[in-house]
Formats: structure tokens, C-alpha cells, sequence
């Protein structure tokens, strides 16, 4: 690099006469309390305590009134919040209320259901009773069954045999005949029938009166499957 001349350098520093038109001594000036910034204030005049006062109160109203504007912002956000928390609870509330609502359904339909089989079991129960009292009352009882099923076959010259169970045949043969006079019917004892039952066939048709197949039909249209010896085989 080349190392500039020092008549070069000198006029980097100094500036030639020749290119000075004036020359002018500057000398400062003191500075004093009553020059600031080039403004002259020795005619200002210290504020009054009246106007401290004023302007304290100024500022303080300042202050209330910035915090009285922090305060009602604050409020309304976190009502908004608290509304938002209220609302998220109330629905969860009422979902979780709904739930139980479709449970508790769920559940008393399942008891009515129940209770409803219990009502019809226990009617069964009694009916059953009621059966057995009513047919060790009256012996006679078997007639109009017997007369249903003879109904039940076609009308025709052959003949027709009851089956029934001893003790019945023992108490109703002769009611049964007088009843069934001029028609062609024999009447069998049959130890395999329960008391209260009868079979009725003719020409390869049999009509089942038996006391646990009429039994069976009656609780069927109840919709149970209760056998006639339920009761039995429960206690044996």
C-alpha cells in the first residue's frame, strides 16, 4: 500500500488560508440556573401548595381510575370464566343425569318385568292348587273335559274309547254311561293317566285331556312353560 505524502496529510488536518474567507474568536458563554435548553427560566415561578395539591389529586384520581378500570376488566373476565367453568359443569351435570335417568329406566323395566313373571308364577301356584282342591271335591269334574274332547273327533260310526285313571274310572263309569247312553264308547282304565286327566281316541286319532297337557296350553298363553308337577318335583 502506498504511503500517502505528508503535504497531503496536512491538508487532511488543517484547512489552507486561502480558503478561510472570515474568522470569527467564539467564546462561551457561563451557563446558569436561569438558561436551560437555550430558554430563559428565571421568570418561572415555583408551583403553590394549592396546585401541589391539585396535581396530587390529579394523579391520584389517575391512579383510582386506572385501577378501578383493572378491577372491572378483571371482573367481567373472570365472570366470563366463571360462566364458562358453570356451563362445562352444568352440561357435564347433565349428561351424567341423563345416564342415571337411562339406568334407573333400564333398571325398574328389568323389576317390572321380574315382579310381572313373579305375579305370574305365584297366579300359577294358586292356580295349580285351586285345580287339585276343585277336582279332589268334585270327581264329576272330569265329565265336561271328557265331553270337550269327544267333541274334538269327527263324527263317525266307529267306536271311541276314554282312557282314565282308575280312581276316576272307579267314581265316574257310571255317570259316564248314563250320559253317553246310545253312543259307542269304552271306557278303559289306564294307571299310566294322572287323576283328572283323560286320553279319548278313535280310528287312529287321540285327543290328549290329560290334566298336565290341558295344564300346559292354559300356561302357555301366559307365555310360561310351567309343568303341572313343578311343584312336586321341586319338594322331592
Amino acid at each position: 500500500m502506498k504511503k500517502p505524502s505528508s503535504k497531503g496529510s496536512i491538508h487532511a488536518r488543517f484547512v489552507p488560508s486561502e480558503e478561510i474567507d472570515a474568522v470569527a474568536r467564539w467564546q462561551f458563554s457561563a451557563v446558569s440556573a436561569t438558561t436551560l435548553g437555550g430558554q430563559d427560566v428565571s421568570s418561572r415561578r415555583p408551583d403553590s401548595p394549592a396546585q401541589l395539591l391539585q396535581q396530587e389529586q390529579a394523579r391520584a384520581l389517575g391512579r383510582q381510575q386506572g385501577l378501578d378500570e383493572g378491577y372491572a376488566s378483571a371482573a367481567v373476565e373472570i365472570k366470563r370464566q366463571m360462566d364458562d367453568f358453570y356451563a362445562r359443569q352444568a352440561h357435564a351435570t347433565a349428561e351424567r343425569l341423563a345416564l342415571c335417568a337411562q339406568a334407573f329406566e333400564a333398571r325398574w323395566e328389568a323389576a317390572e318385568q321380574a315382579l310381572a313373571q313373579g305375579v305370574l308364577e305365584l297366579s300359577c301356584a294358586l292356580a295349580r292348587q285351586v285345580v287339585r282342591r276343585e277336582l279332589a271335591l268334585d270327581p264329576k269334574a272330569l265329565e265336561p273335559v271328557i265331553r270337550e274332547s269327544l267333541g274334538l273327533l269327527a263324527s263317525d260310526a266307529r267306536a271311541v274309547t276314554v282312557r282314565l285313571n282308575p280312581a276316576d274310572f272307579g267314581l265316574l263309569e257310571a255317570a259316564l254311561r248314563e250320559s253317553f247312553v246310545g253312543e259307542t264308547l269304552l271306557f278303559r282304565p289306564d294307571a299310566a293317566l294322572a287323576p283328572g286327566g283323560c286320553l279319548v281316541e278313535s280310528g287312529g286319532m287321540t285327543v290328549d285331556g290329560t290334566l298336565e297337557r290341558r295344564w300346559s296350553r292354559t300356561v302357555a298363553t301366559l307365555g310360561l312353560s310351567a309343568a303341572w308337577n313343578e311343584v312336586e318335583d321341586a319338594h322331592a
